[in-house]
């Protein structure tokens, strides 16, 4: 993005638009486009061909279920650790293949961290919790979650004697990926674009494997240019 602060003032296809801000639908490009003062020619997108290859690996999603919003930020945090599993006799994975994702419930923000173990992501993510607390009073309040034996540890930490959050942690019921949908999606979307992101550098299929997640990473990051209304107020 700041290889385009010094060209906000010449104009761009939708399609570079596209690329640059991690392969969003047209309407959101459009959107984050204006709203960060770039011009946008008219016409519409063309066909993203990374976009096709990422989509056409795209396993059905849950139905997001139907919910109060949260009314204030930390109020409600999906979590979820999806894997990234090796192909039979395929290439090697990177060792920090476990991915924790978090969507905050009252503005759709995700956070994601890779990890070489699922219970790796334990302490940073009550040291991030933490974090929230005393820099920018974001206090978690609720966590839903599955039941895997890592999100128990999770709980005894953010809860115990060290922390003492005090977290209302609630586990979905079994093979219901619909109550926690939010992160569920998000993992979809942000796994398409970033796979749409190596396939547009062209990067090599062994090498997807060894640095893939740091394009899962940076797709997630993008995705929070997305144009949200809150109390509002219109921003990223």
């Amino acid at each position: 993005l700041n290889a385009l602060e010094v060209a906000k003032d010449v104009p761009i296809s939708v399609a570079k638009a596209h690329s640059l801000f991690g392969h969003m639908d047209e309407n959101r490009t459009r959107e984050v486009a204006r709203h960060l003062g770039y011009r946008v020619v008219r016409g519409s997108m063309t066909v993203c061909e990374p976009c096709a290859v990422a989509k056409a690996k795209q396993k059905n999603l849950p139905q997001v279920s139907e919910r109060k919003k949260s009314v204030s930020n930390g109020e409600l945090i999906y979590l979820d650790i999806s894997s990234i599993k090796p192909l039979k006799d395929g290439p090697t994975v990177n060792a920090k293949r476990h991915w924790r994702m978090m969507v905050d419930d009252r503005t759709g923000l995700s956070i994601s961290q890779f990890y070489e173990t699922k219970s790796g992501m334990v302490g940073p993510t009550c040291s991030l919790w933490n974090v929230w607390k005393e820099q920018l009073n974001i206090t978690v309040k609720r966590v839903r979650m599955d039941n895997a034996g890592e999100n128990r540890s999770l709980e005894k930490c953010a809860n115990g004697e060290k922390w003492k959050m005090g977290i209302d942690f609630s586990y979905t019921a079994r093979d219901t990926p619909q109550q926690n949908s939010l992160v569920e999606r998000r993992f979809a979307t942000s796994s398409n674009r970033g796979r749409a992101l190596l396939a547009e550098a062209n990067v090599p299929q062994k090498e997807r494997y060894m640095i893939g997640y740091r394009a899962m990473s940076c797709a997630d990051k993008l995705d929070g240019l997305t144009i949200v209304e809150i109390d509002g107020k219109t921003a990223t």
